[in-house]
């Protein structure tokens, strides 16, 4: 996130909610088991993937295929 604020002066809403919520469970994943951490944690990154990849599909897909300039 701020590698993308210095360059471009924007934030990426999601990724920064994500951050927002990674942080915020902080405290609960020193309580947990590591194991149970380590899938809480990737439950969440999972979620932002799935996200982005729905989100994005139909610019993927034009890039892909050289469609972005029509």
């Amino acid at each position: 996130m701020a590698f993308r604020w210095r360059n471009i002066r924007r934030l990426n809403r999601p990724r920064l909610g994500c951050a927002v919520l990674l942080v915020a469970l902080v405290p609960a994943a020193v309580e947990l088991p590591s194991l149970a951490t380590l899938a809480l944690l990737a439950a969440i990154l999972v979620a932002l993937v799935a996200y982005e990849a729905r989100r994005f599909a139909d610019l993927r897909d034009r890039l892909r295929h050289g469609l972005a300039h029509e």
